[in-house]
């Protein structure tokens, strides 16, 4: 069932992976198809500019590598369970990246036991997180970084102005920015699934079902008017 999953959502254009971040954003109402297009555009443009300046300045180093360059810490352990979800990878300030050592390794397992490994590019998934949560290290260095502005105007009466920040543009960039790494040619928001999957395949399938769901949605007409830029 993995494997059908898998395929089915490798080539889903990215204005639904732009739906899906901001599936369990609080903000995420109140935003157009047109707005959540504009502010995912920015925040993955971030992402890959991050990524190609950290090529730049260390050519020719593996991801490890430049992590340990930039002066960030790399664990291998198990991070404690957000509530009733479980965390793959965290990063704690000021510079410490947690990888969940098992649900990495067992990932690797269940895309080789699949026949997926050529499809997804034999990446391994411990380089996948480490990537998104080495973004999440640069960008905790960098105070201007767009991800981390505040963008929605929430109260604006005479000169007074109340914004916040969109927390899943993080996440946003932080995607852009593994996928621009490591060249891959999908998404990396299909690890969720992977990596849900591994100890919880009926999650797996209720979070293929919400995804698919999003891309019928955009069928029906609710599709962006501005989609890949």
């Amino acid at each position: 069932m993995i494997k059908e999953y898998i395929y089915s959502l490798l080539s889903i254009e990215q204005y639904v992976w732009i739906d899906y971040a901001f599936l369990k954003e609080s903000f995420g109402r109140s935003l157009d198809n047109i707005q959540k297009q504009n502010y995912s555009s920015r925040a993955s443009k971030c992402g890959v500019e991050l990524a190609h300046a950290i090529k730049n300045k260390y050519p020719n180093k593996s991801l490890i590598q430049c992590v340990k360059l930039e002066g960030a810490d790399i664990e291998l352990s198990e991070p404690e369970q957000n509530g009733i979800q479980k965390v793959f990878a965290t990063f704690t300030e000021p510079n410490e990246i947690l990888i969940s050592k098992s649900i990495s390794e067992r990932t690797d397992q269940l895309i080789h036991t699949h026949g997926l490994s050529t499809v997804l590019g034999n990446v391994a998934t411990f380089e996948v997180l480490l990537a998104h949560e080495f973004f999440h290290y640069l960008e905790s260095k960098h105070s201007n970084i767009y991800t981390k502005q505040k963008h929605l105007t929430l109260l604006n009466i005479w000169k007074l102005e109340y914004k916040v920040p969109i927390p899943c543009l993080q996440e946003i960039g932080a995607m852009a920015f593994t996928k621009e790494f490591l060249n891959l040619p999908y998404s990396p928001y299909l690890y969720d699934i992977l990596m849900i999957y591994v100890d919880n395949p009926k999650g797996a399938e209720k979070l293929f079902n919400t995804i698919t769901g999003l891309i019928k949605g955009a069928e029906n007409g609710l599709a962006y008017n501005i989609r890949d830029n």
